[in-house]
C-alpha cells in the first residue's frame, strides 16, 4: 500500500512540474495600466497604457497587444483578463525594455480582421499608433505586435496593412488574414497552434509557416502538444518566445539586426510536420538516435 502511496505521489508531483513548465509567469496586474481613450473615425475606442521603465534612458519602444473574441466590449476591463498580456510587460519590466504597452479594446459587435458576421476594426487600432508615433516620441525601430486567436488573425491584417511597421510579431493560434504573403512576409513573426485544436487547423498553419519560410520570412513555428485554442492562447507567451520578439530591431534604425544562421536545418515530427530545433526529447540525426534535455 505504501509503495502505491509514493507511486502516485510521484505521478502528481511529476504531472505538477510539468503544468509548472507551461505555465506562464505573472507579477503585473490591471492595476499597472492606466484606462484611456482616443476619438477615431470609428467612434472612441478604449484602450489601456502601461509605460513601462519610464525612467531608463532612450526612447520607448511601442508594444501593442491583441485581444481574443471573449476581451470585446467597452468597458476597458474585459480585455484585461487575458492572460497573455501579463508575460509582455513583466518581460520588459525585468529586462529594462522602456516601452508603452497598449492593449485596446475591440467593440462587441466589431471583429478585428473582420468576418462573414462582423466587419473589421484595424483602421481605430492604425490611428491610435499614429499617434503615439507621432505625439509620444517613439522609437520607431522598436514596434512590437503580440495577438492572440482573434487579435492574432487581427495582427496578421495589421502586418498586412501596415506594412514595414512592425519590428517583430508574436500570434498564438491566430487565422492568417489575406490573400498572399507579399505584405507579411518582411515582419519577423512567431506563430503557435495547439496541437489538440486538431488535424487540419494543425495542417494549416504548418503549410503557412513553410510557405513563408520559402518566401524567406523570418518565422517560427511551435505546435504546442496536447493544448487545446484556449490553453494555446493563455500559455504562448513564454519568457523564450517575447524575448525573441524583442530581440529583434529594425534594420533601417542603424543599429544591429538579428542575424540568420547561413546553415538551415529541417526537423521534422514523427507525424511528418516540419518543425524547428526542438528544445528537449528525442531526435534522429541521420543513423543517430539522440536525446535533447
Amino acid at each position: 500500500m505504501k509503495k502505491i502511496l509514493l507511486i502516485m505521489l510521484a505521478l502528481v508531483l511529476s504531472i505538477g512540474a510539468e503544468a509548472q513548465r507551461h505555465r506562464v509567469a505573472r507579477a503585473s496586474s490591471i492595476d499597472d495600466f492606466a484606462a484611456k481613450s482616443i476619438t477615431t473615425d470609428d467612434g472612441l475606442l478604449p484602450y489601456r497604457e502601461a509605460l513601462v521603465n519610464a525612467d531608463a534612458e532612450g526612447k520607448p519602444a511601442l508594444v501593442l497587444y491583441m485581444h481574443s473574441a471573449n476581451g470585446r466590449g467597452s468597458d476597458n476591463t474585459r480585455q484585461m483578463r487575458q492572460q497573455g498580456i501579463y508575460p509582455i510587460y513583466d518581460y520588459m519590466k525585468q529586462h529594462g525594455i522602456k516601452g508603452y504597452l497598449l492593449v485596446p479594446q475591440c467593440p462587441e459587435d466589431r471583429y478585428w480582421p473582420g468576418n462573414r458576421d462582423y466587419e473589421a476594426y484595424t483602421e481605430p487600432v492604425k490611428q491610435l499608433i499614429n499617434l503615439y508615433q507621432t505625439e509620444y516620441d517613439i522609437d520607431a525601430a522598436h514596434v512590437y505586435i503580440f495577438g492572440a486567436s482573434m487579435g492574432g488573425a487581427g495582427t496578421w491584417r495589421l502586418i498586412g496593412e501596415m506594412s514595414g511597421t512592425f519590428t517583430a510579431a508574436l500570434i498564438a493560434s491566430g487565422n492568417y488574414w489575406g490573400s498572399d504573403y507579399a505584405t507579411v512576409s518582411g515582419t519577423p513573426v512567431y506563430m503557435t497552434v495547439g496541437g489538440a485544436e486538431g488535424d487540419t487547423r494543425v495542417g494549416q498553419f504548418q503549410q503557412l509557416y513553410e510557405d513563408l519560410l520559402a518566401m524567406g520570412a523570418d518565422v517560427r513555428f511551435d505546435v504546442l502538444p496536447d493544448l487545446d485554442h484556449g490553453a494555446t492562447c493563455e500559455q504562448s507567451f513564454t519568457e523564450e518566445r517575447i524575448a525573441w520578439v524583442f530581440s529583434h530591431q529594425d534594420k533601417a534604425s542603424g543599429i544591429k539586426a538579428v542575424l540568420r544562421e547561413s546553415k538551415v536545418e529541417t526537423f521534422v515530427t514523427l507525424g511528418g510536420l516540419r518543425t524547428h530545433a526542438p528544445k528537449r526529447g528525442v531526435v534522429i540525426m541521420g543513423r543517430r538516435k539522440m536525446m535533447v534535455r
